[in-house]
C-alpha cells in the first residue's frame, strides 16, 4: 500500500519536473526570439547611419538603433525572469 503511494507519489513529481522543463524551455526560446528580433531591427538602422552624409541624421540613426537593441533585449529578459518567477524556479 505504502509504495504503491510513493510510486503514484513520484510519477506526479516526474510529470512536475517535466512539465517545469518544457515551460522553461518555451520561455527560453521565447526569450532568445525576442533578442533576435530586436537586434534584426536595430542593426540595420545603426547600418543606416554608416550610409547617409549628414552627421546629425546620422547619429540620430545609430543612437535610435542603440536604443532599439538595447530596449528588446532588456524587455525579453525582464520578460524570461517574470516568468520564471511566477513558476517558481527562481526569487527575486
Amino acid at each position: 500500500m505504502k509504495t504503491e503511494e510513493h510510486a503514484r507519489r513520484a510519477r506526479e513529481l516526474e510529470e512536475d519536473l517535466a512539465w517545469s522543463a518544457r515551460e522553461r524551455r518555451r520561455d527560453n526560446v521565447r526569450m532568445l526570439i525576442g533578442i533576435v528580433c530586436s537586434l534584426v531591427i536595430a542593426i540595420p538602422i545603426m547600418m543606416t547611419s554608416a550610409r547617409v552624409t549628414d552627421v546629425e541624421i546620422g547619429r540620430v540613426f545609430l543612437y535610435g538603433g542603440l536604443a532599439i537593441g538595447y530596449i528588446g533585449v532588456f524587455a525579453s529578459v525582464i520578460w524570461g525572469l517574470q516568468r520564471s518567477v511566477k513558476r517558481g524556479d527562481t526569487h527575486w
